[in-house]
């Protein structure tokens, strides 16, 4: 094996270089080599390939990339024990707190004045940089050598194999597919913080679903009340605030007013009886056996909705668990809702509310959604499913991502400059 560093010798006389065997490899080390006739491996961060003058090299180049999986902090750990034993693993543990686990960022970069240095180019990234990464559309960012990664330090761009459910393919470390391109996702809690506040600072809205991708992966799986179900749950118990309400079938959008309700929590349909008429938020303490994750109080209806939340571009609707809640509050499938004091009929329908993200509710929720799997195969739960009207509800980000920098505050994360060494 042969080892030479640039500005050595021009990588284009890799071609005419003799002694280098039958079969030689180029291994590039975060250079981009001109087409050679030897095949060649580059090895390198995404936002150096990012470069508008590297297209045309790159586009000779086989197209297939993989990409390395983001350690985990006990990896981290072990490769400053094996490669790095002369950093103190207490610094390495600081700074993992808020680059997360990048060797460069906490193994090799350790001086304060190279940690302020990277902290400065990436507090110098716009939002939209961060947006575009996220959807694949460039990674590269104005500056040299490793500025051209200051986007990196705030997401990772993660291997596919790391977030595959188990036993498929792309889960698997022998197969190609562990190595496609997965998520990108919020370095650190400190950082999710830090662009949560920034988003809410610009009112600048376009990378808040990379909050909701990045909710559960790696340390931010340590915080509590971040997926959108359970900040949702915690819009809906505050109120006072106004969402755009589509009706899926004639996709007619209104507005619907959220107002104030105390949560309680019950355990099984039975307890549901008690709150019959009561303006309460009523949230089942398991909501997967529910089906359902909140009932919504409806002054004017005088009861109860159901409704679910949920980034996800479809979702069935457990209708057993709909049909047990419902008549529990009092509807039957042959008079419907108890008639209150102002009505003089009995309503048999049955409003059924989805709470999406600003983004799926303009680009995926315009039709209703079927029945998860043998939900809908008692007379009950049919009855009940054939009285269904569903309703997606906007929550914008301007709502959502206050709610997220609010709660990163609440449970202590600081802010990504208290990390950073002042001297």
């Amino acid at each position: 094996m042969r080892v030479a560093k640039l500005p050595r010798f021009a990588l284009a006389d890799l071609d005419d270089m003799a002694g280098l065997g039958e079969d030689p490899l180029v291994i590039a080390d975060s250079v981009l080599p001109p087409v050679l006739r030897h095949p060649t491996l580059v090895v390198s961060s995404p936002g150096r390939l990012a470069k508008r003058e590297l297209r045309d090299t790159l586009n000779h180049y086989w197209d297939q990339r993989f990409y390395m999986p983001v350690p985990s902090e006990e990896e981290l750990l072990a490769m400053r024990a094996v490669a790095f034993p002369t950093v103190d693993e207490a610094s390495v543990k600081q700074r993992m707190q808020l680059w997360g686990p990048i060797p460069r960022h906490v193994l090799v970069k350790v001086e304060p004045m190279q940690q302020r240095a990277l902290w400065m180019s990436a507090d110098a990234v716009s939002l939209d940089s961060i947006s575009a990464l996220a959807r694949g559309q460039a990674s590269g960012h104005a500056g040299h050598g490793d500025e051209q990664d200051a986007p990196h330090r705030l997401v990772h761009e993660r291997a596919a194999g790391q977030d595959a459910d188990a036993g498929t393919s792309s889960a698997d470390p022998n197969n190609a597919a562990f190595y496609e391109r997965g998520r990108v996702v919020i370095a650190s809690p400190p950082i999710l913080r830090y662009i949560a506040g920034r988003m809410e600072k610009e009112q600048a809205w376009r990378a808040a679903f990379i909050v909701d991708a990045s909710v559960g992966i790696g340390a931010l799986g340590a915080l509590r009340g971040l997926k959108f179900e359970s900040i949702v749950l915690a819009l809906l118990e505050e109120g006072g605030f106004d969402l755009a309400c589509r009706d899926l079938k004639d996709k007619k959008i209104s507005t619907l007013t959220i107002p104030a309700a105390p949560r309680v929590e019950w355990v099984t349909p039975a307890d549901l009886g008690q709150f019959r008429g009561s303006p309460q938020l009523l949230v089942p303490r398991d909501r997967i056996a529910a089906g359902l994750d909140v009932l919504i109080w409806d002054k004017e209806a005088g009861h109860h909705w159901p409704l679910d939340a949920t980034v996800s571009a479809s979702h069935g609707l457990h209708a057993q668990g709909l049909a047990d809640a419902v008549q529990a509050l009092g509807w039957t499938p042959e008079d419907g809702w108890p008639r209150t004091a102002d009505q003089q009929n009995r309503a048999l329908q049955i409003k059924y509310f989805w709470a999406v993200p600003e983004d799926r509710f303009h680009a995926g929720w315009m039709q209703p959604q079927t029945t998860k799997a043998d939900t809908c195969t008692t007379d009950a739960a049919k009855a009940t499913f054939a009285q269904v009207k569903q309703y997606a509800l906007c929550f914008p980000p301007s709502v959502t991502i206050s709610r997220v920098a609010k709660t990163c505050e609440q449970q202590g994360v600081p802010l990504p400059t208290s990390l950073v060494p002042a001297t």
